[in-house]
């Protein structure tokens, strides 16, 4: 219908160790769903209470510093900054 908004979006994606491999499928399929997209974020889970039993899905260092630009440039908020417990 002629002048009908349209879905908008807040996304926020959980990255995990487990969930980089598919990373670059996901973001086709987000972009692909109609509506308009007010943000879109990636972050990794906060490890505490229920998600520590996700701790051995934690990203690394190296994982961070190698992230593909595609996932890289959505980083925000703390992911922005974030630095691992040795640093």
């Amino acid at each position: 219908m002629a002048g009908e908004r349209g879905m908008v979006r807040q996304e926020r994606l959980f990255l995990t160790q487990n969930t980089l491999p598919l990373f670059d499928r996901l973001l086709d399929i987000v972009e692909g769903i109609p509506g308009e997209v007010r943000s879109r974020i990636v972050t990794p889970f906060f490890y505490a209470s229920l998600a520590g039993r996700y701790e051995d899905q934690r990203l690394t260092e190296e994982i961070r510093e190698a992230l593909p630009e595609r996932i890289a440039k959505l980083r925000r908020g703390r992911f922005a900054d974030w630095r691992s417990e040795r640093e």
